[in-house]
């Protein structure tokens, strides 16, 4: 761990979950980063700064763990197939939520067809579709007349 983009990523990290992370041995740590001559194991880390996010183990089933978060951040660093596969799973899971969302808000169209005037609520729902959602939906002008069917 010489990267100082390493050290400062973790250090947020740790300020953010830790609560009794140790600021004052991070900021010695944060001035030596990135030294030729400045090496730091992820055991020193934890010892030094009370860090949680990087665990060093040692013996039988020993290694180096780390939090979800910041095995997922190191993994977008080593590998561009590794992010951009990351990032395409949260565009998918993102937009499961806002489909089940809509879903949830057309149960109770109804409700709101019959509250609103027509225009109205074809506004509203033309505005909803192209901020929120990103779902085309017919153009104002192609909205029925008041007083003729909507459906």
């Amino acid at each position: 761990m010489r990267n100082r983009n390493t050290i400062e990523y973790l250090g947020i990290w740790e300020k953010i979950h830790n609560p009794n992370f140790n600021y004052g041995e991070f900021a010695v740590i944060k001035s030596q980063a990135g030294l030729n001559s400045y090496k730091l194991s992820v055991k020193e880390w934890s010892e030094k700064t009370n860090a949680i996010g990087l665990m060093a183990k040692a013996g039988r089933y020993g290694g180096t763990y780390a939090h979800k978060d910041i095995a997922f951040e190191f993994g977008m660093w080593i590998s561009i197939i590794h992010l951009i596969t990351l990032l395409e799973q949260y565009a998918i899971i993102i937009k499961r939520i806002f489909m089940s969302e809509l879903q949830y808000m057309s149960l109770h169209v109804g409700y709101f067809k019959k509250s609103m005037k027509i225009s109205n609520f074809s506004i509203l729902q033309s505005f909803l579709s192209y901020t929120i959602f990103n779902i085309p939906f017919p153009p104002l002008y192609n909205v029925p007349k008041r007083g003729s069917s909507y459906e």
